[in-house]
C-alpha cells in the first residue's frame, strides 16, 4: 500500500487532495466525512497519528485504531466500504494507515452527509 519513503513524502508536504492527517480518533462521525470525502473523489489516505503540521506522535494501540477505523467504514459509511488498513512505523513510532477507494459512489455518512475532497479540506456535496 505505502511506503516509508511514501509516507515520509507525504508528511513533509502536508495535507491536500489526497492525504489527510489526525492525531487520533475522537468523533467517528467527523471522521467518516473524511473517508466520504475520499470515497467520492478519487481516493487518498488518512494518516491516524500525525499532527495537521506532519509531526508524528503515533497511536498507542494500533491494532484497536485499525479496528475502530474498520468500524466507522463500516457502520458509519454508506454504502460500507471495505477498510485497506496498515500501521507503518516511522521515527519509533506507529502511524495507522487507511487507504480510501470508493466504488460504489455516492457515499455519505451515516448522519446524512455528502462530502468532497476539496485540496487540504473536505467540503459539503449535494447528493
Amino acid at each position: 500500500m505505502i511506503t516509508v519513503e511514501e509516507l515520509s513524502r507525504r508528511l513533509r508536504t502536508g495535507e491536500d487532495s489526497y492525504t489527510e492527517f489526525k492525531e487520533r480518533i475522537e468523533n467517528p462521525e467527523s471522521i467518516a466525512g473524511e473517508i466520504v470525502a475520499f470515497a467520492n473523489m478519487e481516493g487518498g489516505y488518512l494518516l491516524v497519528g500525525v499532527t495537521d503540521k506532519g509531526s508524528v506522535g503515533g497511536v498507542a494501540n494500533p491494532t484497536q485504531t485499525a479496528l475502530l477505523l474498520t468500524q466507522i467504514c463500516r457502520e458509519n459509511i454508506l454504502p460500507p466500504l471495505l477498510p485497506l488498513i496498515e500501521t507503518v512505523e516511522l521515527e519509533g513510532r506507529a502511524v495507522v494507515i487507511l487507504e480510501v477507494r470508493g466504488v460504489y459512489k455516492p457515499y455519505r455518512t451515516k448522519g446524512g452527509r455528502y462530502y468532497v475532497r476539496a485540496g487540504p479540506s473536505k467540503q459539503d456535496a449535494s447528493p
